[in-house]
């Protein structure tokens, strides 16, 4: 059963409006501390690093497996808008046990849930990529800083799974 939580640490001083146009079709589930759902969550790169760090991983080619990005965005360095066509997203699961077993010690207290039919604002996309797996990130339409994302991603309407 879920409950309702307040989400903290949003910043005051940002405005933006959100678009309400689609819903889930499935629940998404989330790991993360509580009471943090996204602060200092969102992992990013630099353009001009993602592009340095990707030549030299396409040269390697010795080796079983070659080093993998641990990042959620890709922004560009001067005005710190995320570049939706090289970022992959946020990760979510459509169970608990496909979280599970994409991470380790996961604790029950710290999964949070977006239920089936919770409104997603027409600015975001989600992204089946691969069997249980759902990206969510802007819309290639939307310019959005990294931080204005994160307050966006905190009006959805996360609830604890217990």
């Amino acid at each position: 059963m879920a409950r309702m939580e307040i989400v903290e640490g949003r910043d005051a001083g940002s405005r933006f409006a959100l678009n309400y146009s689609q819903h889930t079709t499935t629940e998404l589930f989330r790991y993360a501390y509580e009471r943090r759902l996204f602060e200092n969550k969102l992992r990013f790169w630099f353009e001009s690093d993602y592009w340095d760090f990707y030549q030299e991983n396409m040269n390697e080619t010795e080796g079983t497996r070659r080093r993998e990005f641990k990042f959620d965005f890709v922004i560009e360095e001067q005005s710190r808008l995320i570049i939706p066509g090289l970022s992959s997203g946020i990760s979510t699961f459509k169970t608990v046990e496909a979280l599970r077993a994409a991470l380790s010690k996961v604790r029950d207290s710290r999964i949070w849930l977006l239920e089936i039919s919770t409104p997603i604002p027409e600015e975001f996309e989600l992204i089946n990529d691969r069997g249980h797996h759902v990206k969510i990130r802007p819309n290639k339409s939307v310019q959005v800083t990294v931080e204005n994302f994160q307050e966006m991603l905190c009006c959805l309407n996360w609830v604890k799974f217990l």
